[in-house]
C-alpha cells in the first residue's frame, strides 16, 4: 500500500496587487499648498474689498451739518483737518453758494482749493491755527474766501472764544479770477469777524534781561466792540509801548489799522524777583 502523502494541487504562488485592485481609500491626496503668488492674489482681493467698502461708506455717508459741496483737493493742502472740520467746510461752502445761486442746481463736488492761495498762522500761546484759502468752483465760475480756525486738540478751551471756526466770505477784488457775480455774504460788510488779528493775539511777553537784574512783562490782546477791533496793551512793568508796537509789526499787524489802548500797570505790580537758582 502506497501511503505516500499526495498534496492537492494548490497554487501557492504569491499574489500581486495591481493598480486595478487598489481601493480608493488607499489613495491619499496631498493638500494644495499656497504659493507666494496665491498669497499675493488673496491679499490683493482682500485689500480691494476693504477699499470698496471704505469708498461706499464715504459716498453714502451723510454730512451731519446738512447739504455739502465737496472740495476735491482739500486734503492735498490740509491733511490735519479733522473730519468734523472738513464736514463744516463742505457745508459752509454749500450754504454760501446756495445763497448766491438760489435758482441754480448746485454741484455736489468739484470745488478746489486754489493753488497759491493758502496762508496760515499758528498761535503757540493758544495752540490755535488759522488757515486762509480761496475755493474755486469751475462749474459755476465762482470763488469764495475761507478762513478756518482750529486746533490739534479738539478740547482746546481757547476754541470757545472763536465765533466762526469756519468762515466763508466773498472774494476781494484782487482774488477774483472769473467774472463778477455780485457776491453777497453776511460778513464782508462787518469785517471784524474774519479779522486775522484774532488768530494772532493774545501775545504775552515776559523775560529777564541784563543778567536777570531787569524784568519785562506785558500782554497784547484784541477785542471787538461796536463792530470795531481794539488792541489793548497791558504793560505790567512799564515803558514797553514801543516794544509792543514793534512786536505787532513783526507779527504782520499794522497798528495804524486799529484803535490802541495802552495801560501802564507798573505801579500796580509787586516787584518781581529773579529765580532762586540764578547766580549773579
Amino acid at each position: 500500500m502506497n501511503n505516500q502523502f499526495q498534496p492537492n494541487n494548490i497554487n501557492l504562488q504569491p499574489t500581486t496587487t495591481t493598480p486595478q485592485n487598489r481601493t480608493s481609500s488607499s489613495v491619499t491626496k496631498k493638500p494644495t499648498e499656497l504659493t507666494p503668488i496665491h498669497i499675493i492674489i488673496l491679499l490683493s482681493i482682500f485689500a480691494a474689498i476693504i477699499l470698496l467698502i471704505f469708498t461706499l461708506i464715504q459716498v453714502f455717508r451723510q454730512n451731519p451739518y446738512g447739504e455739502q459741496i465737496k472740495v476735491n483737493n482739500l486734503e492735498k493742502y490740509y491733511k490735519d483737518f479733522s473730519t468734523n472740520t472738513k464736514d463744516s467746510i463742505f457745508n459752509t461752502l454749500y450754504n454760501i453758494v446756495s445763497d448766491n445761486n438760489p435758482d441754480t442746481k448746485l454741484p455736489k463736488s468739484g470745488a478746489k482749493v486754489r493753488d497759491g492761495s493758502t496762508t496760515g498762522y499758528y498761535n503757540k500761546n493758544t495752540d490755535i491755527y488759522t488757515d486762509s484759502f480761496i475755493i474755486d468752483i469751475e462749474e459755476l465760475r465762482q470763488s469764495y474766501a475761507f478762513q478756518v480756525t482750529w486746533s490739534p486738540n479738539p478740547n482746546n478751551p481757547n476754541l470757545a472764544d472763536i465765533s466762526y471756526p469756519v468762515l466763508a466770505t466773498c472774494p476781494k477784488k484782487e482774488q477774483i479770477i472769473y467774472e463778477n457775480f455780485n457776491c453777497v455774504d453776511g460778513f464782508t460788510a462787518n469785517g471784524i469777524y474774519n479779522d486775522p488779528i484774532f488768530s494772532i493775539l493774545p501775545i504775552s511777553i515776559s523775560y529777564y534781561d541784563k543778567n536777570y537784574s531787569e524784568y519785562t512783562s506785558y500782554d497784547i490782546n484784541a477785542k471787538s466792540t461796536n463792530d470795531k477791533v481794539t488792541i489793548i496793551i497791558d504793560d505790567k512793568t512799564g515803558g514797553n509801548y514801543e516794544a509792543a508796537i514793534k512786536k505787532l509789526k513783526e507779527e504782520g499787524i499794522n497798528p495804524d489799522d486799529y484803535t490802541i489802548i495802552y495801560n501802564d500797570l507798573s505801579s500796580e505790580q509787586t516787584p518781581s524777583r529773579a529765580p532762586n537758582d540764578i547766580k549773579f
